[in-house]
């Protein structure tokens, strides 16, 4: 929900049998006056996973900008930054960097319908870089 802590959980698994476990926790509040729309969040995420043949562990600062149309309230814009640099990647990892932007329509308070558009690329050790996954997505959220 908005104006407070929340979690998110996810499990990402691609065409090519990799994986990738992720947790998050963000505070999320208002960014700007009452009445703007401007919503923001901060947080940190934790990852693991199988990234080609190799096994992959880190921590990541995340950010989030969600913007409510004032005018169509039921509408609202997500952009969402997770950056894990080097130094806190571990196992067979150098980074990580997953972005989305999405659209979303408020069916009630507590479920919302999405689409989107998500990248994942993580750094390893042994070889190029893993796009792990990149492209359209579409969903429901559910907050309780």
């Amino acid at each position: 929900g908005l104006d407070n802590a929340h979690t998110t959980y996810g499990v990402v698994y691609n065409d090519d049998s990799d994986w990738i476990l992720s947790g998050r926790v963000e505070v999320f509040g208002q960014a700007a006056a009452p009445g703007q729309g401007l919503h923001a969040g901060a947080g940190v995420s934790v990852f693991y996973g199988d990234a080609g043949s190799d096994d992959v562990l880190g921590i990541g600062l995340s950010g989030n900008l969600r913007y409510v149309f004032p005018q169509a309230n039921r509408f609202a814009l997500t952009g969402q930054l997770i950056l894990a640099p080097d130094i806190t990647s571990f196992m067979d990892s150098d980074g990580y960097v997953d972005w989305s932007v999405q659209g979303e329509y408020e069916l009630t308070r507590e479920a919302h319908l999405f689409v989107g558009y998500r990248d994942i690329e993580v750094d390893v050790d042994t070889g190029p870089d893993v796009d792990f996954e990149s492209g359209i997505y579409a969903g429901v959220s559910i907050n309780f």
